[in-house]
Order: structure tokens, then sequence, then C-alpha cells
């Protein structure tokens, strides 16, 4: 993962989009947060972070800004433990979901260079 991000990079590969809102519902603060981070940096690499030093800070605050939670709540996030486990699980249902490929595959339409 890249650790420069120019602002209208952060924005056009870490902003939430409509397709991921129904795997928003229901969760909050921390959970809000650690769930939306793992789902856009899986859509960005193709894996999980291993750690929360791995996700690109100006990432973690343009999107506790987004689902409207502190940027506190991200050192609460539970790197451990059967939520993350879960939420691994979700997020690579959700990116199996998705149609026209993983924008962190080579060949997906619109992959989006700028973002890798």
């Amino acid at each position: 993962m890249r650790r420069d991000w120019e602002p209208e990079d952060i924005i056009a590969c870490w902003t939430l989009v409509e397709d991921d809102l129904p795997n928003l519902a229901g969760r909050n603060h921390a959970n809000l947060l650690g769930f939306s981070l793992l789902l856009k940096f899986f859509e960005l690499e193709g894996r999980f972070p291993d750690h929360a030093g791995e996700v690109p800070q100006p990432a973690v605050e343009y999107v506790a800004q987004q689902v409207k939670v502190p940027l506190e709540a991200w050192v609460d996030y539970a790197w451990s433990g059967s939520t993350i486990k879960l939420h691994r699980s979700q997020v690579g249902a959700a990116d199996r979901a998705r149609p026209g490929g993983r924008p962190h595959d080579a060949t997906a339409p619109g992959r989006r260079d700028h973002c890798f």
C-alpha cells in the first residue's frame, strides 16, 4: 500500500460508494470505521491489512469523515478475535458480489491505476 496520497487520489480511491452502503448498515463507531477501512483496503490491495498502521492515515481520516465516526475510534478497532474474523468474511463476500470484477484485479474493467 502506498503511503503518500494526494487529496484527489484519496477521494478517488477511498470514497465509499452506493454499493458499499448495505454492508455498513447496523455497524457503529469503531466497527463501522474498521469495517469500512477493511473494505476499501481489500478493494485496493486484494488482501487485508496486517495491522492498523498499514492503513494510510489520510485514508483513515477521510473514511472517518464519511461514516461520521470520530477518528479516535480507529484505535478501538479490535485486530484480533471474532469481530475482525467476521468482518474479513463479510468483506470477502461483498467483494465477490461486485459486478465487473475487482479493482485490484489487473484485468478488471475500470481499474483505477492511480490508486496503486
